[in-house]
């Protein structure tokens, strides 16, 4: 399924995309929540509510009359883990690192996926990187390599828009990754069933979801549902950008 929230007649919901249309989740299935997080929360009863909406096409909008917003427009956190794979690590002529390199993209830079990017007064050193987002759909802790693919509620395109100077200059990154706006995503959710690519039988020399895994085999971290992940992506040359 493809998950999102979308606004249209100046209210904010959930819905499910079908081809062009967008179905209203809350209208069709009354008894489901109407935002992405209480949706996720309901576990696989809302899912199959979800899955059952999408033959019924009655109360639906042409995506092209939505603005759709982030999947998640409040997400409890977003993280993401730098030079995750070695082709990225080669490309940028880094080392490889010895340990795992997380850093956070603060809640406020959550943006829709169309949205504006504003260009900090501060810096003209915008720049972006198009990425795979993931989406964590259930509470965890201590998940092993193997169950990783259990928590995640499906996966969205994203761009770590990032403030270049303002990276460099600190060692955590933060500041200069989480400037209002700077975590686009979406368009929506695709769920984790329709995405095989990425399922569990993925071989050994993928190390994607083995990392995002190790976020909690190997530190122990408490992932609440919800969760925004950025994974690496690959090198562009720095061409830096205005507003939009």
């Amino acid at each position: 399924m493809k998950l999102c929230t979308f606004t249209h007649g100046q209210r904010t919901r959930i819905g499910v995309v079908v081809g062009e249309l967008v179905i209203d989740l809350p209208a069709v299935s009354p008894g489901l929540p109407d935002d992405m997080i209480g949706f996720l929360a309901s576990g696989d009863e809302a899912l199959a509510a979800a899955r059952e909406a999408q033959t019924n096409p009655e109360v639906a909008f042409p995506v092209a009359d939505v603005t759709l917003q982030a999947p998640v427009p409040r997400p409890g956190k977003i993280l993401a883990i730098a030079l995750n794979y070695a082709d990225h690590v080669s490309e940028t002529g880094s080392e490889a690192p010895k340990a795992q390199t997380w850093f956070n993209k603060q809640r406020n830079a959550a943006n829709r996926p169309y949205g504006a990017i504003n260009k900090p007064a501060v810096s003209d050193a915008l720049d972006y990187e198009g990425e795979l987002a993931f989406v964590i759909g259930k509470r965890a802790k201590h998940v092993p390599k193997e169950r990783a693919h259990e928590v995640i509620a499906g996966y969205c395109c994203g761009n770590d828009v990032s403030v270049r100077d303002w990276q460099a200059a600190a060692r955590t990154m933060q500041i200069g990754k989480s400037f209002d706006t700077h975590a686009p995503f979406g368009p929506w959710i695709v769920t984790a069933d329709e995405v095989a690519i990425l399922s569990a039988s993925m071989s050994s020399e993928t190390t994607s979801l083995e990392s995002i895994a190790e976020i909690s085999d190997r530190q122990g971290a408490k992932t609440a549902k919800s969760s925004i992940f950025f994974l690496s992506s690959p090198y562009l040359p720095p061409a830096w950008h205005d507003n939009g």
